[in-house]
């Protein structure tokens, strides 16, 4: 039984107490051992949505679910259903923001509710419930309606104002276009780490009238979980990129090359597209370490990523390969328009001594292989292996130079290193 049947079952039978939510999301995680830790990361994320229905206004939700005339059970078990579905997700917060849309209408009586994402110092409608609340795109100006206030003033704003005690005086707001047009509104902001990222807002008293004291802080209280549960997705996020970048010099690691690169070989399988792999090794890169010491040895690893990621197309892929090995990809390139952006690569690397530490400028070469699919490999072993064997063959050959697989002719560049500006 999925994570959403079991939200969905416990709502049936009544039970909406926080032990049964939280119990029902640990069964979750515990049956999903293969889970990876960026998945259970949003999994703690998006719980806490789920939670605080459970704990903060467990007595009103209670309420409304033995009343079919508002919402009713079917309505709030669609809404679990729908957030056990974003349990089970990544990092999307498209599909989390619709969720919490739901979610807050069955924790208010409101008929509206919009999420307006901060866009420069304006709000846009990124998405509302009931469909036509408001036009998704839409621009509200900054510090214009309720939505606008609050975004602007990072406080809860309500319509008519002074309904909620702790948000301070607002003077005299309404909600205004493309806010829908309704007497009495609630406007909660949601940040992530210390900057605006959305205004949650709800329209329309389903009884007419002011929303409560007690509305206000119910929705405050959801914002602020709302707020967790987004910056849990952008740690999420943060977590995934450290996973696949190199630490030292910021490009792609080897692991999400290699990933990229049967990628791009299944591509070339379907759609008979070719695409060329380099590898390239800093030549006598041992020395340099050894002479000059590691820290020297570093800043040359990083100003060399540099120099690739500058003299690479925008669609290439730059990765550290390991040590002082690198490697690009170049998506659907046969091999002359790879050596051509080879070439590049070597005159900007051979161009001006690296900077280093001391206020040292050190001569640094590469010498690289290139290979091709399918000329030389149809796996990504094989094409490794044919752009390895072809970089070994250039610095064999006299370093500072790019062979092709398979015998082709080098490419070598004349560089006047000088001396070591000390």
């Amino acid at each position: 039984m999925s994570a959403a049947a079991r939200l969905a079952a416990a709502i049936a039978a009544g039970v909406v107490g926080p032990v049964a939510v939280l119990g029902v999301l640990g069964v979750a995680v515990a049956g999903g051992a293969r889970w990876p830790l960026a998945a259970a990361l949003v999994v703690a994320g998006a719980a806490v949505v789920a939670t605080v229905a459970a704990v903060v206004l467990r007595g009103q939700l209670e309420a409304r679910l033995s009343r079919p005339d508002e919402r009713g059970r079917a309505a709030f078990r669609r809404a679990v259903e729908r957030l056990g579905d974003v349990l089970e997700s990544t990092d999307d917060r498209a599909r989390l923001v619709a969720v919490v849309l739901d979610a807050a209408l069955l924790l208010v009586p409101a008929r509206s509710a919009v999420f307006w994402r901060a866009s420069g110092r304006d709000l846009v409608a990124a998405a509302c419930t009931p469909a036509g609340a408001a036009v998704d795109g839409s621009r509200l100006p900054a510090a214009t309606g309720v939505a606008g206030r609050a975004g602007a003033t990072t406080a809860v704003v309500t319509a008519p104002a002074g309904e909620d005690p702790g948000a301070g005086p607002t003077g005299s707001v309404r909600p205004v276009a493309p806010e829908p047009d309704c007497p009495a509104a609630v406007a909660v902001p949601v940040t992530v780490e210390g900057r605006l990222y959305g205004v949650l807002a709800v329209y329309d008293r389903v009884t007419g009238g002011p929303f409560s004291a007690e509305e206000v802080d119910v929705l405050a209280a959801f914002g602020r979980q709302v707020q967790a549960a987004i910056t849990t997705t952008f740690l999420h996020e943060e977590t995934r990129r450290l996973a696949i970048t190199d630490g030292l010099t910021g490009v792609w690691n080897r692991r999400w090359f290699e990933l990229e690169v049967a990628r791009e070989l299944e591509r070339a399988r379907r759609f008979g597209e070719p695409f060329t792999l380099l590898l390239l090794d800093i030549d006598d890169f041992k020395a340099l370490n050894d002479t000059y010491g590691h820290q020297a040895g570093d800043a040359a690893l990083v100003e060399l990523a540099q120099r690739l990621m500058t003299s690479t197309r925008e669609v290439d892929a730059v990765a550290r390969y390991g040590g002082e090995e690198f490697a690009v990809l170049f998506p659907r390139t046969e091999i002359d328009d790879a050596v051509v952006v080879a070439e590049r690569i070597l005159d900007e690397v051979t161009g001006s001594p690296f900077p280093v530490p001391a206020g040292m400028h050190l001569p640094v070469t590469v010498s690289m292989g290139l290979a091709t699919h399918p000329a030389h490999g149809t796996t990504v072993a094989e094409l490794v292996g044919a752009a390895d064997a072809a970089l070994y063959r250039a610095k064999a050959g006299g370093k500072n130079r790019l062979q092709l697989a398979g015998g082709g002719a080098a490419v070598t560049t004349d560089p006047d290193p000088g001396g070591h500006d000390r």
